[in-house]
């Protein structure tokens, strides 16, 4: 029932919508949404800082929130704020040349206007867990997201593969696809910056520079969390192997409850989730696309599925989770041992081969690509 009040919703919004219509496009008008309106992160965010650098004032940027007061820093930097709610939100999003989400989450609310870019960066690279029709997802739950992507006039794809599977297979867009890589992974390729990352996240969490730095990072799941692997095994394990000692680092998704131990660090609240890939030395998680987004730095990297089986009957994967390249663990007991044995040559050949049979857009230079599509005419 819930699904179905949603889906008819956006019918209510498009007829409040139309009335805005009366208005031409402002052209230099660009309004920015991330998750939903819950983050300032991901690419949205990375787009957002290229075009107030490199636009020099000439564009107006908002972004909309749902608590908005909780991002009221960014007036100091010239960008604007609005409620993701609100009437406002709905004209300025009406009368914007440039309309950026990540989520497939609004653009169904618009309907197709001339002179106007609905432009979704997505939220995951690579090719992992299934989605759109593939995915079991509810009769009205399914029609609300296809409703927001036949809206969207330009995707930002990872991989040819993703083009593919996901969008067009799955998520049966017709549009405009920019086979450029994801923005947000422009800084995994910017080694030199990466120090500096880990300083910051240090200053912030109190963490030991020094000590290899575990992330345990798992996706969302409707269920929810299955469990973290024994921290102080996890720990043994990498002195075993890399000869240091070692901090345990846990980030859950965004509609995830975070819980902590004494030996574990939250950093949940952090929501630039390419800063702690960037930081970290050692990255373990499950079906996450950050598996997508770490293979490009080639450091450690592990999947912790004690739930594989249940979770590919209910979700599902695009490709088997044994041909992705990446040690698979369901317990405590594999997870330690594939620690302990990691071979760091033959793991960078693994993600090499990962990256080529998927198809990578991935260069480092994504963000500049977007800008000049779109802004450098």
């Amino acid at each position: 029932m819930k699904d179905f009040i949603k889906y008819i919703g956006i019918f209510f919004i498009r007829t409040i919508v139309r009335f805005f219509y009366i208005v031409p496009v402002k052209e230099d008008r660009v309004i920015i949404s991330c998750y939903l309106g819950t983050q300032y992160a991901g690419s949205p965010k990375v787009i957002s800082e290229y075009i107030r650098e490199w636009g020099k004032g000439k564009y107006e940027i908002i972004w909309a929130f749902k608590n908005k007061d909780d991002f009221a820093f960014l007036k100091d930097y010239g960008i604007k704020t609005v409620g993701y709610y609100s009437v406002k939100r709905l004209f300025l999003e009406a009368t914007a040349k440039y309309c950026i989400d990540n989520a497939a989450g609004c653009f169904g609310w618009f309907p197709s206007r001339k002179g106007q870019y609905h432009i979704d960066t997505w939220h995951g690279g690579g090719c992992y867990k299934t989605d759109g029709i593939l995915e079991k997802r509810g009769k009205f739950a399914l029609k609300r997201l296809l409703f927001h992507i036949h809206e969207t006039t330009h995707m930002v794809s990872s991989s040819s593969f993703f083009s593919r599977e996901t969008l067009r297979n799955a998520l049966l867009y017709q549009g405009r696809i920019l086979e450029i890589g994801m923005p947000r992974n422009d800084i995994l390729f910017k080694a030199e910056k990466h120090a500096g990352i880990r300083r910051k996240l240090a200053g912030i969490y109190c963490l030991d520079m020094q000590k290899i730095w575990i992330l345990y990072a798992p996706t969302w799941r409707e269920e929810g969390d299955v469990g973290s692997p024994d921290v102080e095994r996890m720990k043994k394990a990498v002195a075993i192997r890399f000869g240091k000692e070692a901090l345990f680092l846990k980030r859950t998704h965004k509609f995830m409850e975070a819980h902590a131990g004494q030996s574990v660090t939250d950093v949940t609240d952090y929501t630039d989730m390419q800063d702690l890939l960037c930081a970290c030395d050692i990255l373990i998680t499950d079906y996450s696309s950050s598996l997508w987004d770490f293979s490009f730095t080639f450091k450690p990297c592990f999947i912790y599925a004690p739930d594989v089986e249940i979770y590919h009957h209910n979700r599902g994967f695009y490709r088997d989770i044994y041909t992705w390249g990446f040690p698979v663990c369901k317990d405590d007991e594999e997870l330690f041992h594939a620690i302990v044995r990691f071979d760091g040559q033959a793991h960078k050949e693994n993600m090499e081969r990962h990256q080529k049979e998927l198809g990578s857009f991935e260069k480092g230079n994504a963000t500049e690509s977007f800008y000049r599509y779109f802004f450098a005419k």
